[in-house]
């Protein structure tokens, strides 16, 4: 490419490093005035769309917006250009959501150089920031389990002084970590975090290899808080657990396993007692005489006890009933919410063990975990089918419906699982679609709307 001043390069050597047609430049630009460009491969009809964000941070930390777009092109990942004026080598593009560096590709000229860079479209949308690479600073995570090996990949993140990323512990089966979210705030550079893994308390483990100090947190708010005398409380299972005969587990001694299921699908049991296994360790005595373990990351209590609730989201697939009072009953059935319906809460009000929650229409919900939450759940909205897949009438896959095609976008009415109240079999996660059910299965789809 010869020399030449800006107004006199043109169309072509903008369009073709980043595979872009004459026609299809003109058809999204209109011109080609200096700045950023989200370049539309050619193909077939758009069926990716993404909102795409880009901000600049200067030397001194300030943040300017630059522009919000919606990008669209047939393929996943499109490519956005970038001019000089709002880019250069000194600088750097980093994923704000993911804290992820984007690899900017340089397209070189004698009197000044373009960039290009990959964008996803297949997520809802993107928060990219142009930060000078001097200001970019580092912080890495690390996950260790007790003898200091390692417990899950650690994760390295480059940001900026004042960008806020909050990073979710991963899941290691058999361990908890002692802080669910580590919030990288990027005060300094080369910051080291360290999230420390310990082991569950297995419920399946015998009395006779464990520690005397290993004593159940019955004090959490998720464990019922209770003496050694008590009334009737109904708890849910959170974990794969055993019932057994004696407070004391042993192998021999196991009545029934209960396999973790979704909480919707938890088992449930009436406990009327409390013991302790001859290591001292609490354990709960359920209403038929036998045991489970009262350790609060196996169990919990069934009923939300919050009394600062403002809303609650409905989660079960089967939706839940409003009533004119506190004792439930068919007289007293005033409304339905449907799974996913966000209801506003006035106050809470005891019925024996129970909760209720009183709407503002004057009618009350339950506060069994298993119908409600007062946490915000992530609700895809659209799938798309990477593969093609199958459609089927029921949520366990029994009865084929049809054939759908790789590449199409399915409206996402709801969520359910397999195997429901089968407490032998554990549950899949399912999306319920117009026409029935498909996989969640991230292999097969993938989702176009949160």
């Amino acid at each position: 490419m010869t020399k030449e001043n800006f107004q006199d390069i043109s169309i072509t050597e903008i369009a073709q490093p980043a595979e872009l047609s004459r026609k299809t430049f003109f058809h999204s630009f209109k011109n080609k005035e200096a700045g950023y460009y989200y370049a539309v491969l050619n193909g077939t009809k758009n069926k990716y769309k993404s909102l795409i964000r880009i901000d600049e941070v200067n030397g001194q930390g300030q943040l300017t917006s630059y522009t919000s777009k919606i990008g669209s092109a047939s393929e996943a990942i499109g490519q956005y250009v970038l001019s000089p004026k709002y880019f250069s080598d000194n600088k750097s593009l980093i994923d704000t959501k993911t804290g992820q560096l984007i690899k900017v590709k340089t397209v070189p000229s004698e009197e000044e150089s373009y960039y290009t860079f990959p964008i996803n479209l297949a997520v809802d949308s993107s928060t990219l920031a142009i930060v000078p690479t001097s200001s970019v600073r580092q912080a890495k995570i690390r996950y260790q389990l007790p003898n200091g090996t390692t417990a899950a990949p650690s994760i390295e993140c480059n940001g900026y002084a004042g960008l806020n990323i909050p990073v979710v512990s991963p899941h290691v089966l058999g361990y908890t970590p002692d802080k669910a979210e580590i919030k990288l705030d990027f005060k300094s550079d080369q910051e080291t975090y360290i999230v420390n893994y310990q082991k569950d308390r297995d419920s399946t483990t015998d009395d006779t290899s464990s520690s005397a100090t290993e004593i159940s947190n019955s004090s959490d708010s998720e464990a019922p808080n209770i003496g050694e005398k008590m009334g009737p409380v109904k708890i849910y299972a959170k974990k794969t657990l055993y019932t057994y005969k004696a407070s004391t587990f042993r192998q021999h001694q196991r009545i029934k396993r209960y396999v973790k299921k979704a909480r919707a699908y938890s088992p449930i049991f009436k406990v009327v007692s409390t013991a302790r296994s001859v290591n001292g360790v609490l354990r709960y005595q359920l209403a038929n005489g036998t045991y489970v373990t009262a350790n609060a990351n196996h169990v919990g209590k069934l009923y939300w006890q919050g009394t600062h609730y403002t809303k609650l989201f409905v989660t079960n697939p089967k939706g839940i009933n409003a009533y004119d009072g506190k004792v439930f009953g068919q007289a007293t059935k005033k409304s339905y919410y449907k799974q996913g319906t966000i209801v506003s809460i006035v106050r809470r009000v005891k019925n024996g063990q129970t909760s209720r929650y009183q709407l503002a229409n004057g009618t009350y919900i339950t506060g069994n975990k298993q119908w409600v939450t007062p946490n915000k759940p992530q609700k895809v909205n659209k799938v798309r089918t990477k593969r093609n897949i199958k459609l089927y009438k029921d949520v366990d896959f029994t009865r084929k419906v049809k054939t759908i095609k790789a590449g199409k976008t399915l409206k996402v009415n709801g969520w359910d699982y397999s195997h429901g109240y089968d407490q032998t079999a554990y549950g899949t996660l399912r999306y319920r679609v117009n026409g029935g059910y498909v996989t969640a299965n991230s292999k097969f789809i993938e989702v176009a709307k949160y």
